[in-house]
């Protein structure tokens, strides 16, 4: 039906057997992660390119507004439970077969299926039970692949009971038996991920995965064509798997009735066969069988303009005037004293808005059975005019983010709607309004996007100009798709962004238009070129009198969040005794919630699992939650999962891994790391009692998996490391946030703002992403006497923060800290109760609590950032003990430990994340940033160590670069860089690296810079008009040799007065030599 509808491909065809990417028929067994197919999946141009290739006839629904190949989904039913699984199934069935007694396969069937009887009964299967079972149901004759015929339903309920039988009568020390068990064993775990709320779609692809790769292995091992043949479902499956939606959602096991009443639908006795007379078909017979009125209508959406209604135009735009404002809460229905030309705009919005409203109500009342739903901005103030208030008491508002429908903007919309279950729509992207967007963070870095909608600081175009091609061919085109000559009013050099056919076909914005691509829609019967459309560049000089306009990122604020921002202009606005009122009546206001909740808390900790209990005691969970959701924070999931309700599911084989342990070569840390495991136990609780190999398997059903810990010498400590990466538990699991470490551009970005704001004494002016400013006067108990506002920072540290929160006790089986017992040398195995310090999921669980106490602390307007589990804190020196106190009693009083015996008071200089900060400047001119003292000896003495050998294992280079890149990023200057950039080849050799006298120089260089280069020094004074900087470099050859040239222009805006200087010139040519000599790349050095 999919192959006569819509024209997608048939599982038996040569050219492809799947829509999704060009796999063939002989693809379907490459299952692996290097698989060619992998590599180029279709888009809906390069669908749509492969109709017109292989010239199918194009359906009529691909015409349809918003039917992309995305909406064509893959469904679990005939895919897996008569599919794969059928296949499986039957393949097992024949191998169990084999073990049972009898005479003959009938009298061996029978047994078996008694077997299954049992198991049914026994598991509480009481429906989608097979009725029988013969050898025909397995399969047809000796030549046939095995594959079990019967419902879907009634293969999903015997999947579990096969894999019970096959532990039962299956040996795993006869390799192909064991392969078996494996199979089948995978195939359940992906069934079991369906079942797993929140849904984690990691947890399904890797089951699919391993179940591919155990069935090919199979297959490959018989070698008889026969047994455990891959077929093209095998291929689908996988797609299906790396979707982010359960398939429960959608099912098509009610739809079989449709199915097979569209197929019969589609039946002819004669005529065309296309996907055109046969849609049109189905939808002609349904339309007469179903005798519906021909206009009547089930859902009208209705998106009216948001232009004169949306709150953007509140939003300052740098560079040019902003928008009128035309509307405000106050007066929804426009603004009074509006300009006749605007006043005309919002009555026009106006009438469509409120005939919008009224035709609602009017269906609500005069047509229940059509259906509405209206679209417009969250915040849009349409929805504040009184015809939709009115109409909101009766409809569903199904708030979304347009970010998680497919939307390119991180934007907030709602639907009104008399259709309930459109509610399913409501999504809420966690990330919104706590991290920066990919686009906005560029545009603040001045990095600009390519054709792109996001707001940038220079638009790349001024203007875009479409221009019909009466030739219809399109005009020629240099290698970036710029036009070669003038075509009309469009001058030499403007950039081709769209190509538009007669027919309709719009060529996107990127890649390249392809011209093969565009002569096969005209073969194909499409009109010629249209028209094209171009953008048009500035020339030099618009776009350098443009750039003066800007503010450089070091005077904006490109790092901070909105909350900081808000905190850091209320403590310089508002002055000390308002900013010590607000900490003290927030701590009195959580602590009388805490005495609200002291008896809720004592059933939640009591109704927990002991192991969550045991490693949450003291915390306040509800006061925690609620704090949470009075701050609209957007992790609503947090709670849940913090009192253990969230799990993730992974196993690897053990026994490599327990034997790798027992015969690891002795380690003079063995006795002290087992020690420190051992009071993990006994002293700490974060660890149950070691455990042997026996007693493991009995106390997990076999199913458990070793991590082995082994240690780090940190600065004379012992820090145990849990490898999740060795048992593939790291390889499960997938993030789905990111995390941003930007604490060291936050503080430093925090203290140039405040010491400039004493440097000026007069009003302090805080832009806000969303266009607020917040401004006003310096408050002036810091204005008169700036010592009291001098800056001052610390460090915060949690205790032990990973051992603070609980593994989920379905986890345990994840992590069984595993280490050989120096008394007996015998390996045991302590079952870890808190968060492993080895494992990448610790990481995010871990920073989802980590961000909300940052945002706790900036609720009390603590200036502080987050990284991991330190909290650097800036403090004006009149309030450094008050923002003492109340840090240390909000953590108290939720139940987090600190590490008191590593913090430091406040201070003008502080190390923290392994630099120094400097903030002790009397000029109040500059922040420093350094390399910290002990750092720099310490990878002085790592540098001396490998000149002194002449060598370097490979083993050792990935940590020697990063801690030199790092420390390299606190110096001025790119010298340092240039040499790292030179030893980079390193990283990629492997064994042991003999060091030439070109590496031991570049080793020397950059001991020479980390031991008395310079620091970063960042200037707090107001910059004297802004300066436009444009350099460049080239490297050509003449008569073969090289000839290299550098250049530059810069432009100064200084009280109104611009200055203009260049340069340009020829690198000499001994120094070019120089750089041949030592096979230097010329054209790096030259840039």
């Amino acid at each position: 039906m999919m192959k006569d509808l819509l024209g997608l491909p048939a599982h038996n065809e040569k050219a492809g057997i799947c829509f999704k990417c060009p796999a063939k028929p002989e693809d379907v067994g490459q299952v692996h992660s290097t698989a060619s197919w992998r590599q180029a999946f279709f888009s809906q141009w390069s669908f749509m390119e492969r109709f017109f290739r292989e010239a199918r006839p194009i359906s009529p629904v691909w015409a349809f507004p918003g039917f992309t190949l995305s909406a064509v989904r893959l469904d679990w039913l005939h895919i897996v439970d008569l599919g794969i699984a059928a296949d499986t199934c039957g393949n097992i069935l024949w191998q169990l077969q084999e073990k049972m007694e009898g005479d003959n396969i009938k009298d061996r069937l029978a047994t078996l299926f008694l077997l299954i009887r049992a198991a049914y009964k026994r598991h509480g299967v009481d429906q989608d039970t097979l009725a029988t079972l013969t050898q025909t149901m397995i399969r047809k004759d000796a030549s046939s692949p095995p594959k079990l015929k019967a419902k879907g339903a009634e293969v999903r309920r015997l999947v579990p009971i096969l894999a019970e039988l096959c532990h039962q009568h299956l040996d795993s020390s006869v390799p192909v038996e064991e392969a078996t068990i494996a199979v089948i064993h995978w195939l359940l775990e992906a069934y079991n991920a369906l079942n797993i709320e929140p849904y984690m779609p990691y947890l399904l692809e890797d089951a699919a995965k391993k179940f591919a790769l155990q069935y090919v292995a199979l297959k490959d091992f018989l070698a008889d064509g026969i047994h455990w043949r891959p077929k093209p479902k095998l291929h689908v499956f996988m797609h299906l798997a790396a979707s982010d939606t359960n398939p429960k959602e959608l099912w098509c096991y009610r739809d079989e009735d449709f199915g097979g009443a569209a197929a019969a639908m589609v039946r002819a006795k004669g005529g065309w066969n296309t996907p055109k007379s046969s849609s049109e078909q189905v939808l002609d017979k349904f339309r007469a069988k179903n005798s519906l009125p021909a206009r009547q209508v089930f859902l009208i959406h209705v998106a009216p303009p948001c232009g004169t209604a949306s709150r953007a135009r509140e939003i300052p735009i740098k560079g040019q005037p902003s928008p009128p404002v035309l509307r405000s809460e106050a007066f929804p229905a426009g603004l009074p004293g509006l300009s006749p030309s605007w006043q005309a705009k919002v009555d026009s919005a106006n009438s469509i808005y409120r005939r919008a409203a009224r035709f609602c109500a009017w269906l609500l009342e005069e047509a229940p059975h059509t259906h509405f739903c209206v679209e417009n901005p969250a915040r849009s103030y349409m929805w504040l005019l009184p015809e939709f208030r009115d109409l909101r008491p009766r409809c569903s508002v199904v708030p979304y983010d347009a970010c998680m429908h497919g939307g390119a903007r991180a934007k907030h919309q709602e639907l009104w709607t008399s259709l309930p279950e459109l509610s399913a729509l409501a999504r809420q992207c966690f990330a919104l309004g706590m991290l920066p967007s990919n686009e906005s963070a560029r545009t603040a870095t001045h990095k600009q996007p390519r054709t792109s909608k996001a707001v940038v600081l220079i638009d790349e175009y001024p203007y875009q100009v479409t221009v019909p091609l009466p030739s219809g061919q399109l005009p020629a085109l240099d290698d970036k798709n710029c036009l070669c000559a003038a075509l009309g009013p469009v001058p030499v050099g403007s950039k081709v962004l769209r190509v538009n056919f007669e027919g309709g076909v719009v060529f996107p914005k990127r890649p390249r238009p392809d011209r093969k691509l565009a002569d096969q829609v005209l073969l194909a019967g499409h009109s010629a070129v249209a028209s094209i459309t171009c953008g048009v560049y500035r020339d030099p000089l618009q776009f350098a009198k443009l750039s003066l306009t800007l503010t450089h990122p070091f005077d904006v604020a490109t790092a901070l969040p909105d909350q900081a921002l808000t905190v850091l202009a209320r403590v310089l606005l508002d002055g000390p005794l308002t900013v010590v009122r607000r900490r003290l009546d927030l701590y009195l206001t959580w602590r009388k919630w805490a005495q609200e909740l002291e008896g809720r808390e004592e059933q939640l900790h009591a109704s927990l699992h002991p192991s969550v209990a045991s490693v949450v005691r003291g915390k306040k969970l509800l006061l925690l939650d609620r704090i949470a959701k009075s701050l609209d924070w957007p992790d609503e999931h947090l709670h849940h999962d913090l009192t253990g309700r969230k799990s993730q599911a992974a196993e690897v084989l053990k026994p490599l891994l327990w034997d790798k342990i027992a015969q690891s070569p002795a380690n003079p840390h063995e006795q002290d790391l087992f020690d420190i495991t051992h009071a993990e136990f006994s002293e700490k609780g974060w660890l149950d009692p070691a455990r042997s190999w026996d007693e493991l398997e009995d106390y997990f059903k076999g199913s458990w998996v070793p991590a082995r810990r082994f240690a780090v010498e940190q600065r004379g400590k012992l820090r145990p490391i849990d490898d999740l990466a060795e048992n593939g538990v790291n390889s499960a699991f997938a993030p789905c946030d990111k995390l941003t470490l930007r604490a060291i551009d936050e503080v430093v970005w925090t203290a140039a703002f405040i010491m400039r704001a004493l440097i000026c004494r007069g009003s302090v002016h805080v832009p806000l992403s969303t266009g607020e400013v917040i401004s006003g006067p310096l408050h002036p108990f810091w204005a008169s006497n700036t010592s009291r506002a001098r800056p001052l920072v610390k460090t915060v540290d949690l205790k032990s923060a990973y051992k603070q929160l609980p593994l989920h006790p379905s986890d345990h089986r994840l992590c069984v800290v595993s280490l050989r017992r120096p008394s007996d040398s015998r390996v045991v195995g302590y079952v870890s109760k808190v968060l492993p310090f080895g494992a990448s999921a610790s990481v995010t669980a871990f920073n989802r609590v980590a961000r909300l106490l940052q945002r706790i602390l900036q609720e009390a307007w603590v200036m502080t950032s987050n990284y991991f589990d330190d909290y650097p804190i800036l403090e004006l020196s009149a309030l450094a003990g008050s923002c003492d106190k109340t840090v240390h009693n909000i953590l108290s009083l939720l139940g987090f430990t600190r590490a008191a015996d590593k913090e430091e008071d406040f201070a003008p200089a502080a190390n923290l994340l392994g630099v120094t900060l400097d903030l002790s400047d009397p000029t109040l001119k500059h922040v420093r940033v350094a390399n910290r003292e002990d750092k720099c000896t310490e990878m002085s003495a790592s540098i001396d160590q490998v000149l002194d050998k002449g060598f370097l294992k490979a083993s050792e280079v990935a940590s020697l670069f990063g801690r030199i890149q790092f420390m390299e990023g606190q110096l001025l200057g790119r010298l340092g860089r240039l040499a790292l950039m030179e030893l980079r080849s390193l990283c990629s050799s492997n064994g042991e690296l003999r060091l030439g006298k070109f590496e031991c120089d570049a080793f020397r260089n950059l001991k020479q810079r980390l031991v008395s280069g310079p620091p970063r020094a960042i200037p707090t004074a107001i910059p004297r008009g802004c300066a436009c900087v444009f350099t460049d470099g080239a490297c050509e050859f003449e008569d073969g040799l090289p000839v290299c040239t550098i250049g530059g222009i810069l432009y100064h805006n200084q009280e109104g007065s611009w200055n203009t200087r260049f340069f340009a010139c020829r690198m000499p040519a001994t120094l070019v030599q120089k750089w041949s000599n030592a096979g230097k790349r010329h054209f790096d050095w030259t840039r």
